[in-house]
């Protein structure tokens, strides 16, 4: 993300714990830490943002409070118990643990999390380059050789044009002879997987993207144009929304399946620079890849975005007053 992105996403990461203080403090102890990763955010939203952007980051992180709160029993009971609320470091995420701020109850040894987005709603922003190795940080299965041989031509290609200072717009076929080309090894890498590393696979894939086999969240995105805040209970493992009544709990939607196979992997009909991962428990992964500069450069980005999911992952849209 550019730098902008970088210093609003952290801004509205403190939006959201400010106004998660303000609507738990009505009725129990809450507490904002006073570590690092706190200050950093509260410097971005003090001072790097103006006036009007803090206001709307406010009332975007208020309507998903009073969404997420009332979702979550631990929250929305009257306690005496504290509740502090952090913000993680980013290499948290290297690890799969995609939340950003973290709620807990330490006297009731209780915790959870929220993912928070502002304006985007990408699972990642990875990377294809001449050393990064995609399967080894994603699923940890390190690349084969053959991979390496069919990319490092592209990458080469590219590294002479950046010293030229190429611009992408100058390019003729950038689609046909780059991004194709890196796509066809992208999946021709995926698809030539062993069965027995599958499992592996699917579990690393998961949990590089969503988090899934680390801990249950609530993904909290603002979405500025529409003047809305989505909530998404990402449930995996059932710890979300333990102590609600049977009525409410269905609401809200029961554990979300992962899926044990992928079914297929191919271009995007009509697309020569997004890839469709479909699994099986109808989860669909698409991978755009795209130019994030306007001078080449000697990698590309991934936006990964979820195409499909299943009925149980629940989406909640909470409009601004």
């Amino acid at each position: 993300m550019s730098d902008k992105s970088t210093i609003q996403g952290k801004a509205f990461e403190y939006a959201v714990c400010l106004e998660l203080a303000k609507w738990l403090q009505a009725i129990r102890p809450a507490t904002l830490n006073e570590s690092s990763s706190m200050k950093i955010a509260e410097k971005r939203f003090e001072q790097e943002i103006d006036s009007e952007l803090q206001s709307q980051m406010l009332v975007s992180a208020r309507a998903g409070v009073s969404g997420i709160a009332p979702m979550e029993p631990h929250l929305s009971s009257r306690s005496s118990s504290p509740v502090l609320i952090d913000l993680q470091t980013d290499d948290k995420g290297i690890g799969g643990d995609v939340r950003d701020v973290l709620i807990s109850i330490p006297s009731e040894q209780w915790e959870t999390g929220i993912s928070v987005k502002h304006n985007h709603e990408a699972l990642k922003h990875s990377r294809l380059s001449p050393t990064i190795d995609f399967g080894k940080e994603w699923y940890g299965i390190p690349v084969s050789q053959k991979y390496w041989d069919g990319v490092r031509p592209i990458f080469s290609e590219l590294s002479g044009l950046k010293t030229k200072n190429v611009k992408w717009r100058d390019l003729d076929s950038k689609a046909q002879s780059i991004y194709v080309p890196l796509l066809k090894n992208f999946m021709s890498e995926i698809s030539g997987l062993p069965k027995s590393s599958q499992s592996i696979f699917i579990e690393g894939i998961f949990n590089y993207l969503l988090g899934s086999h680390n801990h249950d969240y609530y993904k909290l995105v603002q979405i500025s144009k529409s003047k809305v805040t989505r909530i998404t209970p990402f449930n995996f493992h059932g710890t979300l929304h333990k102590g609600a009544a049977a009525s409410r709990k269905k609401d809200l939607g029961m554990v979300i399946p992962l899926p044990t196979e992928l079914v297929d992997i191919s271009f995007k009909s009509g697309s020569d620079n997004t890839v469709l991962l479909k699994f099986n428990e109808d989860w669909v992964i698409s991978f755009r890849l795209h130019n994030a500069s306007t001078v080449v450069e000697t990698s590309l980005k991934f936006d990964v975005q979820l195409a499909s999911h299943p009925s149980t992952l629940i989406s909640h849209t909470f409009k601004w007053v």
